[in-house]
């Protein structure tokens, strides 16, 4: 399913969008990381804690691509609150995990050696000239 989400005046959801972003039409991973707020560098937290701390469960994206038949590869991880999990889950296919026992939500990143202003995510940037267009565009990419 293609994503999309709504821009307004070269922001989503207050967040400015890179320069990068708004050329190509996609969300950059910068204003991503903006959007999900605080985030804490944790690599090899899921690693280290998998069997001293309970599984991890893969909350929202995919860690396994069936045409492939390989897993994902993980660069870096990042601890996220709840909100920053529900950000990643109603607006992106971002691989995010969670652990119960820790109550912990972990954001996986998939790529390494760019700019996060020139990475661009696969959600569509769709330019919004009124409230009411913004409003809709970002429901229907929640829903």
């Amino acid at each position: 399913m293609a994503r999309k989400i709504g821009m307004w005046e070269g922001c989503v959801r207050g967040c400015k969008v890179s320069p990068y972003g708004i050329e190509h039409g996609y969300l950059d991973y910068r204003t991503l990381a903006e959007m999900v707020e605080d985030m804490v560098l944790c690599n090899g937290i899921i690693r280290n804690t998998w069997e001293s701390c309970g599984e991890w469960e893969v909350w929202s994206g995919t860690d396994y691509d069936e045409e492939t038949d390989s897993y994902a590869e993980v660069y870096q991880e990042f601890i996220v609150s709840n909100f920053g999990a529900d950000v990643l889950h109603r607006f992106t296919d971002e691989l995010v995990y969670y652990n119960e026992e820790l109550d912990l939500n972990v954001w996986c990143i998939t790529h390494f050696g760019t700019s996060w202003d020139y990475v661009l995510t696969d959600v569509e940037l769709v330019e919004c000239d009124t409230l009411e267009e913004l409003i809709a565009v970002n429901e229907r990419s929640e829903s």
